[in-house]
């Protein structure tokens, strides 16, 4: 039985992930800060408390490769409002410090499978569709510190046998802030079309990610490659409001707002909700993603991993409207 290494077993992918890899009878071994997090994961799951920075990150991660035969990099921290520094140090340092473990230590290791983000791309994409032969110009911290860390992946490449993964936006069971924000807003009509409503947002469903990690794992010819990992469906803001609208037996919004005024209020949102104490529900990060035209290529996955996306975006749609009402975050009608 094959053991399984796993860094941000906790996050939202990452407990999919990890139940996906029970499922197939690995031996699942997690690398994990809180120990309070560890009742997040199934019964059965090896726990390494410990960090991947830090002062004794190095022995941690020692003993957290030992007798691995395939890691699975996905913690990292996205949040804006840290500062570069602190981002860097996560994102970029403790990426290095853990393929230095598996390169000196790991010696069984057969795939290491970073996740990145298209945010490597950059907000501004010049292409219609990207595909992973066009240039990633990244204009976010977060977006920077994914480039880098690929970097330093790529640099691994002689020792660590390593697949690059490059997740759309990702949603699904478990990805409720923004989401039902925005699903509150189309309930109450309060949710305006943001610009024209004519951009495409690329959506994948966090099942189809955690397919393309595991595809990975099993694909030689993976190995020293990039992949963006997308839906098969790319819709429109307006259209993906629409179904939206129809799942929750509303009225599809048909006013519109600049974008750098949604943005200014989003802003404000979030200063609000800081001064009170709370995590922000809505960022102008999001109304960027919302708002932006974006649409990526996703035949390189095809051919050379065989990934087929299996959750159609009105399926996905509909599956969060159902899990939002289920969770009691159905508005109130005034």
């Amino acid at each position: 039985m094959a053991t399984v290494l796993v860094t941000g077993a906790t996050g939202r992918v990452g407990r999919v992930l990890v139940k996906q890899l029970m499922d197939r009878k690995f031996a699942v071994r997690v690398l994990i800060r809180n120990r309070e997090h560890a009742m997040l994961l199934p019964k059965g799951v090896e726990s390494v408390y410990g960090d991947i920075v830090g002062p004794n990150s190095s022995g941690i991660l020692e003993n957290a490769v030992k007798d691995v035969e395939y890691v699975f990099h996905l913690a990292a921290v996205i949040d804006e409002r840290l500062s570069y520094t602190e981002m860097r140090r996560v994102n970029v340092e403790g990426t290095e410090n853990l393929l230095t473990a598996c390169s000196k230590h790991g010696v069984g290791v057969k795939r290491f499978v970073h996740v990145s983000s298209i945010s490597v791309y950059g907000r501004k994409t010049p292409c219609k569709v990207c595909s992973e032969k066009d240039e990633t110009k990244p204009d976010t911290k977060y977006g920077r510190t994914k480039l880098e860390a690929e970097k330093v992946v790529e640099a691994f490449y002689e020792t660590v046998p390593s697949v690059i993964i490059r997740p759309a936006v990702v949603y699904g069971k478990g990805f409720d802030e923004a989401y039902f924000q925005v699903l509150r807003m189309l309930e109450k009509g309060k949710m305006p079309i943001i610009g024209n409503g004519s951009n495409r947002i690329p959506f994948v469903h966090v099942n189809d990610v955690v397919q393309a990690l595991l595809l990975a794992c099993e694909k030689n010819n993976a190995v020293e490659n990039a992949f963006n990992i997308c839906g098969a469906e790319q819709m429109t803001q307006k259209e993906i409001f629409a179904v939206a609208c129809e799942n929750l037996k509303v009225t599809t919004p048909t006013r519109s707002f600049p974008v750098l005024l949604v943005k200014v209020w989003a802003g404000a949102m979030e200063v609000i909700d800081s001064l009170r104490g709370r995590k922000p529900r809505v960022t102008p990060e999001y109304i960027d993603i919302i708002s932006r035209d974006r649409a990526f290529a996703i035949k390189k996955a095809r051919e050379m991993l065989g990934y087929a996306p299996k959750v159609g975006l009105k399926e996905g749609i509909k599956e969060m409207v159902q899990y939002y009402k289920e969770g009691n975050y159905v508005a109130k009608k005034n």
